[in-house]
């Protein structure tokens, strides 16, 4: 099963994984929703009452899951982004680097994997903290106090590496046709979850898939 992430999709992945233990794996692919915050948000909302009621928008998406939290300098001057897609090639580097087993993708006193822990630190931060992860620098201050190979992951991202899998998350989109994030691809594309969907709906796809005979649709 694969899932395109998005920041308030963390609790439900959790969820999931806890629940279905080793009978299912979460796959993280990255579309760049937000790959021109320019034109996404200064210019996108200039007619919409700007940066403060953008604000007051994620504030109230935010208010839906109990796990998250909006700083009060959330999109102020130090932190914007010009872009998710600097974010994403960093995850996707170390993704590579746990891919060829140069990092332990171990489980973190959290109870979450190495790479999900990352994913919730990097989001945390933008959104608790208002901290610019778009950043170098803060991407790599996480490397470090996760102890992680700092040079191996500036390696892939200099030598094209993560922008190659980066690309190939772009190819995945374009191939099951998500349209947006969060989305929740299974059964080789044939069921797809896109949006606002609650845990219990996501829960019935992935039992209908796990406890169907073998040569029987599914019926979600």
């Amino acid at each position: 099963m694969a899932t395109r992430s998005s920041p308030g999709s963390g609790r439900f992945s959790g969820r999931i994984v806890a629940n279905y233990d080793q009978k299912i794996s979460i796959q993280h692919h990255f579309i760049p929703v937000y790959g021109n915050t320019n034109k996404r948000v200064i210019e996108g909302w200039k007619e919409r009452g700007g940066i403060p009621a953008y604000k007051k928008f994620i504030v109230g998406v935010a208010a839906d899951f109990d796990h998250v939290t909006i700083s009060d300098k959330f999109w102020d001057a130090d932190c914007q982004p010009f872009s998710s897609a600097s974010v994403h090639m960093f995850a996707k580097a170390i993704e590579t680097l746990i891919q060829d087993e140069q990092i332990e993708n171990t489980k973190q006193r959290s109870g979450r994997i190495l790479y999900d822990e990352i994913l919730w630190q990097l989001r945390d931060r933008y959104f608790s903290k208002a901290i610019n992860i778009g950043l170098l620098q803060q991407q790599m201050n996480i490397a470090e106090e996760f102890s992680l190979p700092c040079d191996a992951i500036l390696e892939r991202l200099h030598n094209g590496q993560a922008m190659a899998a980066m690309c190939n998350d772009n190819e995945l989109k374009e191939k099951y046709k998500v349209e947006g994030s969060p989305t929740y691809v299974m059964n080789e594309g044939r069921q797809k979850l896109y949006g606002n969907v609650g845990y219990k709906i996501i829960a019935a796809n992935i039992d209908e898939l796990l406890n169907r005979p073998q040569g029987i649709a599914s019926w979600c």
